[in-house]
């Protein structure tokens, strides 16, 4: 429940500021805004998980949808922060630095746990149970005889192939990040820490996808990226040799 805490603390903290009138309401684009869709389509859910509650009739599936329709009502307010907040281009960048910084943590998270072939004791941040003797667990079968079977490392996700997708996300962010770096900086010292940085993260989050063992995020990483970096290679000038030179300074 730790991801619920912060949530809710961020939302708290929101409201705080709100009812002391500190709250500077975010520039988000008024033709998004004016999308009423957005707002409506949440609501619409949360409404069809309160009726399905109501027409449970064992009292273990209501308590299950009562869960699921508080995550969603946690998730409905964080798009009405995250509507309400966006500031700036910096803002967003910021926000996604985090966002790829904590698929960092992810990350060795799950290199840890392939090493050890175990979980490691987190199962207050969201961590499952993880051993090769654990019926219901992603696995990979190295080799038949002898037998040896493998754990797939989920971090703190419940399956492998979710932390497949979510490393691929933040693979793919984080490339927009280093381009910003190299080419959309002002601060050309900072900047280049930053992107080794980002450099070295991604170099973390490419490793941990290689040991989920995650087929669909493996394709889905090469083409994205394939997609993404060509798309960079013909919109701005010198991209290949800008990026070899970052590659250079950072080792």
């Amino acid at each position: 429940y730790a991801t619920d805490i912060v949530l809710v603390l961020v939302l708290a903290c929101w409201i705080i500021r709100v009812a002391h009138g500190r709250y500077k309401k975010g520039r988000f684009p008024a033709r998004v805004g004016k999308i009423l869709l957005l707002d409506a389509l949440p609501m619409l859910f949360i409404g069809w998980g309160i009726i399905s509650i109501c027409q449970s009739e064992l009292e273990t599936y209501r308590l299950q949808s009562a869960y699921h329709v508080l995550k969603l009502v946690e998730f409905t307010a964080l798009w009405f922060y995250i509507r309400n907040r966006v500031i700036s281009i910096e803002w967003i960048a910021k926000t996604l630095h985090v966002f790829v910084f904590s698929a960092s943590i992810q990350a060795i998270i799950s290199v840890v746990q392939y090493i050890k072939q175990s979980s490691l004791g987190l199962k207050f941040f969201g961590e499952i149970d993880l051993s090769p003797s654990i019926l219901n667990i992603a696995k990979i079968i190295i080799r038949d005889e002898p037998r040896e079977i493998l754990i797939r490392p989920t971090a703190l996700f419940p399956h492998a192939n979710v932390l497949g997708g979510f490393l691929v996300a933040a693979l793919l962010v984080s490339i927009g990040l280093l381009v910003k770096e190299i080419y959309f900086s002002n601060q050309k010292n900072k900047s280049n820490i930053i992107a080794s940085l980002i450099f070295f993260e991604m170099i973390f989050l490419s490793v941990a996808l290689a040991y989920s063992y995650s087929r669909s995020a493996w394709i889905a990483a090469v083409a994205g990226t394939f997609f993404l970096i060509t798309c960079l290679a013909l919109s701005l000038p010198n991209f290949f040799q800008r990026v070899w030179t970052l590659v250079r300074t950072s080792w």
